[in-house]
Order: structure tokens, then sequence, then C-alpha cells
């Protein structure tokens, strides 16, 4: 069966994007075919389309008309300055995996919903109690979640988000950067439909002093890919930061890859495209079985074109009835395509707490999962937050560290038993 990906301004470059879904598709084997979209080229320069039209018309719907594809995998970067177009591309053309923040269409939608996304940060800026805070975005989608209308609206908990937003779109790092320096807010809040901005803005940050014990950044982009000088100076500049990491179930590295870095390293978005091919393949086996064999349908042409019409790809249906644990996190959809079925670990704190390759990872502070029955079932105990999907502990603007305790060992306050180990006052009071 064979299905096509198209690249981007930032998916095309050095052709890491390409090699990933090549060991993609080398991991599943022969049953699948893949082709490559890359950017046009017009006097030897690559074109990026910059409005919705063309890139639909020109870059999508003229390149697959004569193609016998069963699926496409779009990314947003393929237009600059369109809004959701991997969710539009999902209504003109199916089926539509996409590997960005879209919305509102009928493609597989791989990152999480705008809705999700929303609640989560609704959630959190409760939890800090911030009283003002700056909101930094790109375009786009970005702009959808950070700016929606009922951004002051409830969260599930009835209490009502802070008012005090100042929104701050990067349109230029040296503007925003004299924003920030001039504004009295130290709380901030950053997500970009395009994580490659969201690590511009933190490196902008990290170089011009705005990284410092006076902020709290919250990183709003999941599993945000910082290399190790940056996690180097975050903490040496003491800035308190909440960062998102999806929670893995099983381990990502049965995966066949040749890409050196570690999986931490990766931009999720290249964790989400080479879930996309294992979709495309796990929903395929899934309509083998049910069709006694039978291959799907060819993917349904753009509106206009000979054979075009409403009629869904007869592998819609099995693709929203995948289920594994790929490179990106458990990989389940509902009968609207959003992902489903998650957890995202919560961390906060100054210093280690930014290191994903530490021991601190096995202890976020908090927890938010997408479906609280779906997290009971596969953790076998009760939600501890009742219905609120976000569960944390007690917060506390300060460093994560380490406490030392020097005493006596005398009963009842420190027992030293060869069978039970340490036991008395002072371990009881350390546990609660």
């Amino acid at each position: 069966m064979s299905h096509c990906v198209f690249y981007g301004r930032y998916t095309d470059k050095d052709e890491e994007y390409k090699r990933i879904v090549d060991d993609a598709n080398d991991h599943v084997g022969d049953d699948l075919r893949v082709t490559h979209f890359l950017p046009e080229l017009i006097n030897n320069e690559k074109i990026f389309y910059s409005n919705i039209n063309q890139a639909l018309r020109v870059g999508i719907c003229n390149r697959v008309e004569n193609t016998n594809l069963r699926a496409l995998v779009v990314p947003n970067d393929i237009c600059d300055e369109c809004r959701n177009i991997g969710g539009i591309a999902g209504d003109a053309v199916n089926p539509v995996l996409t590997t960005d923040l879209s919305y509102d269409s009928n493609a597989i939608k791989l990152y999480p919903s705008k809705e999700d996304l929303t609640e989560l940060f609704i959630s959190l800026v409760n939890y800090t109690k911030w009283r003002d805070f700056i909101i930094i975005y790109d375009h786009g989608a970005g702009e959808c979640v950070c700016r929606r209308k009922d951004c002051g609206g409830h969260d599930g908990t009835n209490t009502k988000i802070p008012m005090g937003i100042t929104p701050y779109q990067v349109t230029d790092l040296k503007d925003l950067r004299d924003k920030l320096r001039n504004s009295r807010v130290k709380n901030i809040l950053l997500f970009c439909e395009f994580e490659e901005i969201a690590l511009d803005v933190i490196q902008m940050a990290i170089d011009d002093d705005l990284m410092t014990d006076s902020y709290h950044w919250m990183l709003g982009n999941i599993n945000l890919p910082l290399i190790y000088g940056q996690i180097d100076k975050i903490r040496l500049g003491r800035a308190y930061v909440t960062r998102l990491v999806m929670d893995f179930g099983g381990t990502p590295g049965r995966f066949t890859t040749q890409k050196a870095e570690p999986l931490d390293e990766w931009p999720y978005r290249l964790r989400l495209t080479y879930d996309a091919v294992l979709t495309v393949y796990e929903a395929f086996k899934l309509h083998l079985a049910r069709s006694n064999n039978q291959y799907p349908r060819q993917t349904s042409k753009c509106p206009g074109s000979d054979d075009s019409g409403n009629e869904m790809s007869t592998l819609m249906e099995d693709l929203k009835r995948v289920n594994f644990e790929g490179m990106s996190g458990p990989v389940n959809f509902d009968q609207r395509g959003n992902r489903v079925n998650y957890t995202i670990n919560i961390y906060m704190g100054k210093g280690l707490t930014v290191y994903f390759h530490s021991d601190l990872r096995k202890q976020p502070l908090g927890t938010w999962t997408q479906d609280i029955r779906s997290w009971e079932l596969q953790n076998n105990r009760k939600w501890e937050n009742g219905n609120n999907r976000l569960h944390m502990r007690a917060f506390r603007n300060a460093d994560l560290d380490f406490i030392k305790i020097s005493s006596l060992v005398e009963a009842p306050y420190l027992v030293d038993d060869s069978e039970r180990g340490f036991y008395g006052f002072i371990p009881e009071v350390l546990r609660k």
C-alpha cells in the first residue's frame, strides 16, 4: 500500500524528516511504500506557499491527483502563513494525518487537540495562582490555543482563569526581548505552533538574561527538545520552569532508527512523523483483517477533480481504531480523529527539573490525563482528583532540592533496624 509524506520549511531541512520516515517505513517492512513530496523547485529555489488556496490546490491537490495513494501525512509548515493547513487538507482529501496542531476537520490529528491543550494551560495557570501573565505565541494554530475567546472561561473546577493576560506574537525576537525587559510581569506561558520558533524564543531568553531567578517560564509545547547547552544555562540562570512531558507506557527504543541523538532531544514533530507511518501501517493491518484482505480505496480526491466526492476512504474507520505505543506516546483517536487516552507528566522547579535525563524525571509534580477512565483502566486504580483531569502536589515556588538530615540514632526519633531499615519520627515526617 502506498502513502505519501509532505515536507515544508522546517520538515525539509537537512532531510532529517525524510530519513526518519524511511526509518519508520523500514521498520514496518514491505507492506507500505512511501512517496516523498519535497518542496517544489523554481529556478533552483524551494517554494513555500503563503496562502491556503495555493497550498491546497497547487501544493497538495495537484500533486496527488494522478497518484495511487491511500494516505497522506501533512505538516503545517508547507504553508508559512496558513492557519491549520493540515486540518483543511483533511477536509479536501482523505485520509490525511497531521503532525502539527490542527483542528475542526476530518484529519487524523497526532498532536493533542487545541481544546485539551487549552484546558491543560488554564488548569496549570489556576494551580500556580498567577494573577497576571504573558502569553507568547507564533501564529495560526498557536494563536488559536493562546487567544481563544473563552480563554477567560472555566476549567472544570469552576475557577476562572486570571484575566491579566498580555499576548505577545513572535514576529521579531529583538522586539519581543524589549517587551519582556520592559514588562513588570515575570510569568510567561510560551506555546508556538512550530516548536522551532519556541526554541528560538528560549535561546533569546537565555542569551538576554530573561530566563533568570525572577521568571517563571511555562513551556507549553509538549516534549520541547532542549539541548544540553540550553539546559545548563537555564539551571545556572535559576529560572523557575514548567515542562510538559508525554507519559510513555512502553519502550520507544524498540523501534528502529538511524538517528543517533537520544529520543528526548528529538523534535516532538519528528516523533509524530515516525508514528504517522506506524499509524498507517497499523490501520492497514486492521483493514485487511476486517475486509478479507481487500486493499482500502484510494484517497478521496480534492473537490473539482473528476472523481471527487464526499465519500470517505475505507481506511478512515481503521485509523480511528489503532491502538499502540509509539515514539510519541500512546496512539489512539476518537471518532473526530482527535488524539485520546494519553497522559502528560508535569515538571516544575529550578535546576535539575529542566533536565530530562535525571532521576527527577520519575518524580513529576503532577499529571494531566486526557481521559480519566482510560487512565484508571491502564493503572488499575482510582484517579486521585475526582473529575478534574489535572492532579498536582502542593505548589512551592522554590528549588526542588535535597534535604539533608543530621541526627543521632535514638528512639523514638530515629531507629536503625537490620530488617526494617530506618524508622521513627524523622523518617515518618519525611515521607509526608
